[in-house]
């Protein structure tokens, strides 16, 4: 399944953090956890010297892409892929790993 708002999300990350691909352990990615999300796996890579341990993985890295404008927060997050909108987080986590293992070359099954 290929959904739009996790293509942008991609292309964001390739931005910010090329070859971030590489970093997410298939296996465990999970949308509905803060820690094995996709920002949550690249919470410290994305967020450095920024990545404060009193908040969740999956925050360190929204405000490490997004800043902390409280706001855009839901709407960015949600256009991108990260977060559940129109999609739930099970198509959401299936639609990522997907295009990880495609960009690995590796099978989707």
């Amino acid at each position: 399944m290929e959904i739009n708002e996790v293509n942008a999300g991609a292309t964001v990350l390739d931005s910010r953090l090329p070859g971030w691909d590489n970093f997410i352990v298939v296996e465990h990615l999970d949308i509905d956890s803060t820690r094995t999300c996709v920002l949550g796996q690249l919470a410290e890579e994305l967020a450095g010297d920024g990545f404060d341990p009193d908040w969740s993985r999956y925050a360190n890295g929204v405000y490490a892409l997004f800043g902390r404008d409280a706001a855009a927060y839901g709407e960015e997050v949600r256009e991108h892929g990260f977060y559940p909108g129109e999609y739930s987080t099970r198509e959401l986590t299936e639609a990522w790993r997907q295009l990880i293992l495609e960009r690995r070359g590796e099978t989707v099954s």
